[in-house]
């Protein structure tokens, strides 16, 4: 507690001294910062604030007379003699008067100002109705930037299509594939026919129609055609073509009897038929034959656009197997078995039709786009006569393709 009150006691005495001190300092600034502003100490401080917004101007006239008595006062202290040609050689000083005007004085120059800017900004709309603008389209830097936007187009809009009598092209295909299925009762031992009805042990059409699934398959090749007239042309080329279907088997088991003396075309059993599509056993296989397929048909015309046309196509192919991978099933075993080459059992030779719809677009002068939904049908079966179903194949897509007018 003493420490304290002794410390008390020593702030009074500080503060004693302090605050004068600092009384005086902020005075002095003050009165310095007066002085620094207005010019003048004290003594010529004046009340009279109203005056601070006098209108009154002193006159040209005045500051002319002021400067001349400056003038002539220095040149008598410095008792200087000048000639009238040095005189005219002296440069006065430039005292420029203070510039106070009335707020009326304002207000009439920016309204004159105002007026002068107006004037001007509509003479210069006036002047827009004499502009002429053809310059500025029919110029060089114009006719670039069209010839560029020409350039950049996919399609040039100033192209005018050329038919040659010939053309040649490319094409792609990707299609869905699948089979019209018939059994040959006559051909199948142990079948019983009555009315409607097939009666038999193994396999049924029924089931095959039910289990087998259409499959993804392709086809592309080289096309070629010769123009007969404005709307047909006849074309023809070389295609290979995938056809098949997706069956459903069942793994065989090898510890039945039957499973050891069964054959077909000197082949052991693959897989057995599937009893039910909810045997957790059953397998899906996708059999497949593939064609090289020569086309020849017709293209009809049937409408004409400025850089497009669409057509019809109709036309017959013949075709040969190079390759096959699939599973075929025996009656009298009641298996299949797996062919993975060419063999009696499938038919070499065959022929097949088309038809769909072409959609042809010119890209230049003399390369086309083609887009073409068709439909292709095997007349004959897959198989040959001496096997007991009768099956044809058929697919269709969309073929795309570019092709070439040669002159």
């Amino acid at each position: 507690m003493q420490g304290i009150d002794k410390n008390s006691k020593n702030s009074t005495r500080m503060s004693l001294l302090l605050v004068p001190a600092i009384t005086i300092g902020l005075s002095l600034l003050g009165y310095q910062t007066y002085v620094w502003v207005a010019g003048e100490t004290f003594n010529g401080f004046s009340f009279d604030i109203g005056r601070l917004w006098s209108t009154d101007v002193k006159s040209e006239e005045n500051f002319d007379q002021i400067e001349k008595e400056i003038f002539n006062t220095k040149i008598k202290d410095e008792e200087l003699q000048i000639t009238s040609l040095e005189l005219d050689e002296v440069i006065l000083p430039s005292l420029q008067p203070k510039k106070t005007e009335t707020i009326n004085q304002v207000f009439e120059k920016d309204l004159i100002t105002n007026t002068a800017k107006n004037k001007k900004i509509t003479s210069t709309l006036d002047r827009i109705n004499y502009i002429d603008v053809n310059p500025l389209i029919n110029n060089d830097l114009h006719a670039k930037y069209i010839h560029r936007l020409k350039s950049e187009s996919l399609i040039f809009p100033d192209m005018v299509p050329k038919l040659g009598k010939l053309y040649w092209g490319i094409n792609f295909s990707p299609a869905f594939s699948y089979r019209v299925f018939d059994i040959d009762v006559n051909k199948v031992n142990g079948v019983a026919e009555d009315q409607n009805r097939i009666y038999t042990t193994g396999l049924t059409e029924e089931k095959r129609n039910t289990f087998d699934k259409a499959i993804t398959s392709y086809s592309f090749g080289v096309d070629f055609g010769k123009q007969i007239s404005i709307k047909f042309n006849i074309y023809s080329g070389v295609h290979i073509a995938g056809y098949g279907e997706q069956i459903l088997v069942s793994a065989a088991n090898e510890h039945d009897p039957n499973y050891c003396y069964a054959e077909f075309h000197n082949r052991k059993p693959a897989y057995e038929a599937a009893e039910s599509a909810s045997n957790p056993n059953n397998v899906p296989y996708t059999n497949q034959y593939k064609y090289i397929e020569i086309p020849l048909g017709v293209q009809y015309t049937i409408s004409k656009f400025d850089k497009a046309k669409i057509a019809i196509d109709l036309g017959a192919y013949y075709q040969k197997v190079y390759q096959v991978n699939a599973l075929l099933y025996d009656f009298e075993t009641d298996y299949y078995y797996w062919f993975n080459e060419r063999d009696i059992i499938i038919k070499d030779k065959g022929i097949g039709i088309s038809t769909g719809v072409s959609l042809i677009q010119n890209l230049t002068e003399r390369i086309e786009l083609t887009f073409n939904p068709y439909l292709k049908f095997n007349l004959n079966s897959t198989f040959s006569d001496s096997y007991s179903v009768q099956q044809n194949q058929y697919s269709t897509g969309v073929r795309v393709g570019v092709r070439q007018q040669i002159f």
